[in-house]
């Protein structure tokens, strides 16, 4: 389950082996966002908002053209 969240989201929730094998589903998902807005606001933080708008734009419009 971690291997996905890191392949798809580029980043990894801080949670031990014992709590991921006592937690919540809901908690869990909660903690992969989380995890997921901190990768994002850091990467917005050093590419600049403009810039990451640009490659937002470029992926909706990649994976439009491949569907």
């Amino acid at each position: 389950m971690m291997n996905q969240v890191r392949a798809n989201l580029l980043c990894e929730p801080k949670i031990t082996p014992d709590e991921f094998n006592n937690i919540k589903e809901d908690d869990f998902i909660k903690k992969i966002i989380e995890s997921a807005e901190e990768f994002y606001n850091r990467k917005e933080e050093m590419l600049g908002s403009e810039f990451m708008a640009r490659l937002e734009q470029v992926a909706v419009l990649q994976t439009i053209d491949d569907k």
